[in-house]
C-alpha cells in the first residue's frame, strides 16, 4: 500500500460520510486498509476526522494514550463493527488525525500507508505502540518552530525525483540543516552537495569543507534552478510523487524524517509553495568538486577561523547529467 492508495480510501469515505443522513450514529465509515489483513481499517468520521484502526491483542502491560497537538492515539477500545450484513465486537487500537491542514494529513495518510504494511494477521497493542514510536517523534517535531530554507529543501527535493533509484537517495540524506553534506553514499564512496538558486545563473555560495576534497570520499555538487510560480506544482505534490516510487517503507519513514527535521511547524507553509518542477528537473546539472575553482587557503586555518565560505559562477564549469552520476553510485 502507498501514499496513493490511502489518499483514495479516504477520499472515497469522505464521500460516503458527507452523504449520510444528519446526526447519524456512525462513528467512523471504515474500508479495509489490506485484502489480505481484514483487522486494519481506514476511517472516516461524519465530521471529517481520518483514523487509522487495527484490531490488537491485549498486552500484559498497556501502552498509556499519546496526545501530541497533530495525532491521539488510544488502546484497547471495544467498538462495535457493523458489516453488510451483522455486526460484532472488536477490540482495537484507534489513531485519529486531530488537524485539518492537508500537509499534516499528507503526514498522517503517509504514516496509514507504512502502518498498513507493517502488521501482520495478528499484533499486539505493544507491536503497534513500537511501530508508532518514531512517527510520534515525527509529529513531534512538527510543534517545534524551524527556520526551513525552502529553495534549498526545493533543490534536494528535485534530485531526488530526478534520479531512477530515489530509495539510494533517500539512505543517503543527510537532511539536518547543519549538516556539511546533502548526501553521502557510504558505499560507493561518493557525496553529493545540492545547491539551489532562484536567479538565472549558476551563482552558489561553498563552504572550503565542501569542495575540497578530504579522506576516501569523491566530491560532486548539484546545480538546481528554482523558480517558484503559482502556476507550478506545489512541494506536496513531489514529496507524494516522490513517496509513491518509493519500494520499501523504512525509505518513506526517513522521507518525512527528513522534512520534519527541516519544516517543524513550518511544514504547511513549506508544502504549501509551488515551483516549476519539470523546469528544475530540466535544469539539474552535476559537477565535480575538482572542477569547481575554490581559494587557496593554507591549513590549519589561524586561530579563530573555523569556516571559510565563497561564492562561485559555474555557468562556465564543465557539467555532467544525473545518468553519469546514477553510473557512480549504482555500485
Amino acid at each position: 500500500m502507498i501514499h496513493g492508495d490511502v489518499l483514495r480510501v479516504f477520499d472515497l469515505l469522505e464521500g460516503r460520510a458527507h452523504n449520510a443522513s444528519e446526526g447519524t450514529e456512525s462513528g467512523y465509515f471504515v474500508e479495509i486498509a489490506r485484502a489480505d489483513r481484514p483487522g486494519i481499517y481506514l476511517g472516516v468520521s461524519q465530521a471529517g476526522e481520518k483514523t487509522f484502526i487495527v484490531t490488537s491483542e491485549q498486552s500484559q502491560v498497556p501502552p498509556p494514550p499519546l496526545r501530541l497537538a497533530s495525532i491521539a492515539v488510544d488502546y484497547g477500545i471495544e467498538c462495535q463493527l457493523r458489516e453488510a450484513t451483522s455486526s460484532r465486537l472488536v477490540r482495537v487500537t484507534v489513531i485519529r488525525c486531530l488537524a485539518n491542514e492537508p500537509g499534516i494529513i499528507d503526514v498522517f495518510t503517509a504514516m496509514c500507508a507504512v502502518l498498513a504494511n507493517s502488521f501482520n494477521d495478528r499484533v499486539t497493542e505493544r507491536e503497534v505502540a513500537e511501530e508508532l514510536r518514531r512517527w510520534s517523534t515525527l509529529f513531534w517535531r512538527l510543534q517545534e518552530r524551524v527556520e526551513t530554507d525552502v529553495v534549498g529543501i526545493s533543490g534536494e527535493l528535485v534530485a531526488i525525483a530526478a534520479s531512477p533509484n530515489p530509495d539510494l537517495w533517500i539512505s543517503a540524506w543527510h537532511s539536518r540543516p547543519n549538516d556539511l553534506l546533502d548526501f553521502i553514499f557510504d558505499e560507493a564512496q561518493v557525496s553529493v552537495e545540492v545547491k539551489a538558486t532562484r536567479s538565472g545563473k549558476r551563482r552558489h555560495t561553498f563552504s572550503l569543507d565542501q569542495i575540497q576534497t578530504t579522506g576516501s570520499l569523491s566530491r560532486y555538487v548539484a546545480s538546481v534552478p528554482v523558480q517558484f510560480a503559482e502556476s507550478g506544482e506545489s512541494l506536496a505534490d513531489l514529496i507524494r510523487e516522490i513517496s509513491d516510487r518509493l519500494n520499501n517503507d523504512t525509505s518513506r519513514l526517513k522521507l518525512w524524517e527528513a522534512l520534519s527535521q527541516v519544516c517543524g511547524a513550518g511544514l504547511e507553509d513549506v508544502l504549501a509553495r509551488k515551483f516549476d518542477v519539470l523546469a528544475a528537473k530540466a535544469g539539474l546539472a552535476f559537477f565535480s568538486a575538482d572542477d569547481i575553482p575554490s581559494p587557496v587557503v593554507e591549513r590549519p586555518f589561524p586561530t579563530g577561523v573555523s569556516r571559510v565560505s565563497f561564492h562561485v559562477d559555474l555557468d562556465g564549469v564543465e557539467s555532467f547529467d544525473s545518468q553519469y552520476l546514477d553510473g557512480l553510485i549504482l555500485v
